[in-house]
């Protein structure tokens, strides 16, 4: 027990360090931008092949001279421009999706003062979810006496105390 409310006491820190919260949020808004700025490209590149095939197609349509082996031609030309499409719109709603997780720093700090509200509230499963993807590693270190807790994705460093 004395060890799960050193590790929740150090989740409560967290947020009561106004640097890491900012530096916290500067990492996440530069990932978020990252994977939309990604996408933006994926979506450039289908958009235009998509236009490509369009011109291809239009320009099999208009032709009047041999015709072996068009309408075959014309029916992949279609169903290649149905999968850009389709492709196109699902790259423009990721991408509006990763823009509005974009964080708020007062945003961030008003989540993290609501810590404990939330924690009183969270189910003992719901509570250990939060943990599990908040940190990576509990150590103990019998001979120094201390715990190390090391959260996920380097966001947070390393923090120790010690005579626990």
């Amino acid at each position: 027990f004395e060890l799960e409310k050193f590790v929740i006491d150090q989740l409560r820190a967290l947020g009561k360090d106004d640097g890491l919260v900012s530096e916290s949020v500067v990492r996440a808004q530069e990932r978020l931008r990252a994977q939309a700025e990604a996408m933006a490209t994926a979506q450039d590149t289908a958009r235009d092949l998509l236009e490509q095939r369009r011109v291809e197609l239009r320009g099999l349509s208009e032709a009047t001279g041999e015709r072996n082996g068009t309408a075959a031609h014309a029916g992949g030309l279609r169903e290649e421009i149905r999968r850009l499409d389709a492709e196109v719109r699902k790259l423009d709603a990721r991408i509006k999706s990763v823009n509005s997780r974009v964080l708020d720093e007062d945003e961030l700090s008003g989540a993290i003062e609501s810590f404990d509200p939330l924690w009183e509230h969270l189910t003992t499963v719901e509570r250990e979810r939060m943990v599990q993807l908040l940190v990576r590693q509990v150590e103990y270190d019998a001979v120094t006496e201390s715990i190390s807790v090391t959260f996920h994705d380097g966001t947070f460093t390393d923090l120790e105390e010690s005579d626990q």
